[in-house]
């Protein structure tokens, strides 16, 4: 802090220097100004293509309703048919000149300004837009023939394939939208945050429009008494998931009314929007859809839902050109205020004579600097420190008492590492917001450095520090928008208290360092956690941390051995696969089950050199089995989100198939969900080349991390596991557990998938997934987990059962 002791010396220095900076920063700020004024023309020059895109996606939306309605009627009209291919020709005219004004909107005032995205990857975009129209001519050419046949010999699944053909088509004109906005860095907050509110409009608009289309066909269907095909589970999961988008797109604009200096007439229009919303369409919505859950007659006809929501789609429609209309004025604004600095810039040489004021705030700028971080404006380390220090001082009085609280962001780093530094700093600075929010002037909230915070109170009791820590938690944890995503993380808050726990500050900061680490396991990946310090955590870590040391020593000592659980192949009725499940043999605790150490192995960089070992391990065994039986045992191996991303992995696979001299066919490869949070793109090339190898590919624990069903499609994976967390309630008349398990089976159906149940423990289990279709089941009911020497044995007793269970039947 020597420095800042001696900002009074360098005063006059900085004077000197701070009057020949003035002519130079005259100029910077004359062409920055001036780079400002083509900003705003750029930006004024983009809402063209932008507002014709937002027709055209009504316009398909319109195009997309008709074909929807056509195929769900018993008979159209000639005049309908007309209007389809009106609407049809419609888009591809407004494609046509949103390309190109998209073309003439970049070339304009092209060396002034530079945008996110290249010339190269917008053509890209352009060209790939094209080819999916072109898909939705052919599409519509093969589809529409179905509307001369009768309604109950068209094909269902056709026409959804269509209405998702041009949900896509509409989320790729979405997608170009986005990229080809133009939002300069500086002086735009205004249009940053109305371009969030265009967004949110836009998938308003789209969640009402799908679920719209979808329920008027289904009225018609209704009409024509023709449901018997009807996938009312599957409607009433897309209808989920677009109220789920539209309650999101409500949330955004009160965000944006709340956080905003927004306009009153357009805060109230979206007080109206909202209202209306709730009001009118949202009672509409809800009586068909009670309609669709039971398959019964609905009180509304399809046109006395379309023209009850009508109302709804024009204002969103107005909305949209309001939106567009206040970026334009927004620009209109900077241009004016830009010319204004400009002139202001060319007087700047007459304020010379006041630099010694300007040089006495420059110091303290710099004495500020020095104590507080630059991204959030909470104190820093160096000033917390020192205020830690004094304070504990104080401590000494009987009577007070001093307590830390330690604060590490969750899920930070993968937000920060999958969205770049420039989100992680936004997300950052909003986080010292929030806690500014939660704390009050008497308390000392720093930011330590990374994404750890401290707070540091006085003469708080226990209950007080809890009750200072869940609001910080609640403040955390409330969502984030984040350009077109939404970014949500929790906290793990470690709390230690002088005099009980620390005796000097430096023991104190350990102490709630200590708590903060035992909280963040207890919070896992997504949630929140608070841990007050206390001597059994101490005890606990020093436990982890001989449980690594001994786990460091197992995979060099050869402690660890594998255990195999049969899977029963239900169609051939018989038992032709095992999982292999690593088992630590502890010369002094005995077994140990995974659970106990595959996460000390994951946080502790050893599962790269343990997964290694499986991989070996279960190859060489699965080679003794295919030389020494004829039972033709496939073994799945399980290999985490460290291992498959690692250098190397795909040709050690290879590797030691080749040196035991075991084909392909006989391994499979499972991983989780995880494995494409952290590098995606990498996990599919490396899967793809295994897949493509012979290697049989496998998606564990479907359904209890981020499970997407539309994405299953995009991941190169053979067999889908559905979670024991939805095997185990199938027996309990649970509707819900077997209504997902049933989507989760009829979606992997569809793709092609191989699906396996596990957790199978009774025959309650069993005949309902056999029911539900699922290929393969894995449980308890069939064999637990078993060493290497029993499988043989166990595989045959398990045929002949299965036979003979078969032959009574």
């Amino acid at each position: 802090m020597n420095s800042i002791t001696n900002i009074s010396r360098n005063i006059i220095v900085i004077s000197i220097v701070s009057t020949l900076l003035m002519l130079s920063l005259c100029l910077f700020i004359w062409f920055d100004t001036y780079a400002q004024r083509g900003d705003a023309i750029q930006l004024q020059a983009s809402t063209t293509p932008e507002e014709t895109l937002f027709d055209l996606a009504n316009n398909l939306s319109k195009e997309r309703s008709l074909t929807h309605t056509i195929l769900a009627q018993k008979a159209n009209s000639s005049e309908e048919l007309d209007q389809f291919y009106d609407t049809a020709v419609e888009s591809e005219r407004l494609m046509d000149l949103a390309a190109s004004q998209i073309r003439d909107s970049r070339n304009s005032n092209a060396i002034l300004v530079e945008h996110s995205y290249s010339n190269e990857s917008i053509e890209k975009l352009l060209s790939n837009l094209a080819d999916s129209f072109d898909r939705i001519s052919i599409l519509s050419s093969i589809v529409f023939p179905q509307s001369t046949i009768s309604l109950t010999d068209r094909d269902e699944n056709i026409r959804m394939q269509l209405f998702d053909a041009y949900g896509n088509l509409i989320k790729e004109v979405n997608n170009l939208r986005i990229r080809t906005q133009f939002l300069p860095d500086n002086y735009y907050k205004n249009v940053v945050s109305t371009n969030s509110l265009k967004n949110a409009v836009w998938d308003l608009r789209e969640s009402t429009s799908q679920t719209r289309s979808m329920l008027s066909a289904f009225l018609k269907k209704s009409e024509n008494k023709s449901l018997r095909d009807l996938n009312a589970e599957g409607l009433l999961f897309r209808i989920y998931q677009q109220q789920q988008n539209a309650e999101q797109a409500l949330f955004e604009f009160k965000e944006f009314s709340d956080s905003n200096n927004v306009d009153k007439k357009l805060n109230d229009r979206l007080n109206a929007l909202a209202s209306q919303f709730q009001e009118n369409y949202r009672p509409l919505e809800k009586v068909v859809v009670e309609s669709l859950a039971t398959k019964s007659p609905a009180s509304l006809s399809a046109e006395q839902w379309l023209s009850g929501t009508n109302k709804f789609r024009i204002a969103i429609e107005a909305m949209e050109t309001e939106t567009i209309s206040e970026t334009i004025e927004s620009s209109k604004r900077i241009k004016k205020s830009a010319l204004k600095i400009q002139i202001g810039g060319s007087l700047l040489l007459v304020i010379c004579i006041y630099m010694a004021i300007t040089s006495i705030r420059t110091a303290r700028n710099i004495q500020h600097r020095a104590t507080h971080d630059d991204l959030t404006q909470l104190p820093n380390r160096h000033y917390f420190s020192e205020n830690l220090e004094s304070l504990f001082i104080d401590t000494i009085r009987p009577g007070s008492s001093v307590s830390l609280l330690t604060i590490d962001l969750n899920r930070f780093k993968t937000v920060n590492d999958t969205m770049g530094h420039a989100i992680g700093d936004k997300l950052l600075k909003k986080t010292g917001q929030r806690l500014k929010n939660a704390t009050s002037d008497e308390m000392i909230t720093a930011r330590m450095g990374g994404d750890e915070f401290a707070v540091l109170v006085s003469d708080f009791d226990k209950d007080s520090c809890e009750k200072l820590a869940t609001k910080i938690v609640k403040e955390i944890e409330k969502p984030l928008r984040v350009r077109d995503s939404v970014v949500n993380i929790g906290a793990s808050i470690g709390i230690s208290t002088c005099p009980e726990d620390a005796d000097t500050a430096e023991s104190l900061q350990l102490s709630s360092d200590f708590a903060m680490f035992f909280a963040k396991r207890e919070a896992g990946k997504n949630g929140s956690s608070i841990q007050f310090y206390n001597r059994e955590l101490a005890e606990k870590f020093e436990d982890r941390m001989q449980t690594e040391k001994d786990l460091v020593a197992a995979i060099e000592n050869n402690e660890l051995e594998l255990h195999y659980q049969p899977q029963v192949n239900l169609s051939d009725q018989r038992a032709n696969a095992v999982e292999a499940l690593v088992r630590w043999n502890h010369p002094v605790k005995g077994l140990v089950p995974p659970f106990q150490f595959i996460e000390i192995a994951e946080e502790s960089g050893l599962m790269p050199s343990l997964g290694k070992w499986v991989t070996e391990e279960a190859i060489r065994q699965a080679a003794v089995w295919q030389s020494e039986t004829d039972l033709g045992l496939r073994v799945a191996i399980n290999v985490s989100a460290h291992q498959i991303t690692q250098e190397g992995f795909v040709q050690h696979v290879l590797n030691t198939l080749k040196k035991h001299q075991l084909s392909h066919e006989y391994v499979e490869i499972e991983i989780t969900e995880s494995v494409f949070i952290s590098d995606s793109n990498r996990a599919a090339d490396t899967l793809l080349k295994l897949r493509n190898a012979g290697i049989k590919m496998a998606l564990d624990d479907f359904g209890t991390g981020y499970s997407s069903l539309s994405k299953l499609q995009d991941l190169p994976v053979d067999t889908l596991k559905i979670d024991r967390a939805f095997i185990s309630k199938l027996d309990s008349s649970s509707e819900a557990s077997q209504s997902v398990t049933a989507t989760i089976t009829s979606v992997a159906n569809t793709l092609g998938l191989e699906t396996v149940a596990e957790g199978v423990e009774t025959v309650d289990q069993l005949e309902t997934v056999e029911n539900l279709g699922i290929d393969v089941v894995q449980g308890y009911f069939y064999s637990k987990p078993l060493a290497s020497a029993d499988i043989p044995d166990t595989i045959r007793n398990l045929n002949d059962l299965v036979s003979t269970n078969k032959k009574a039947a």
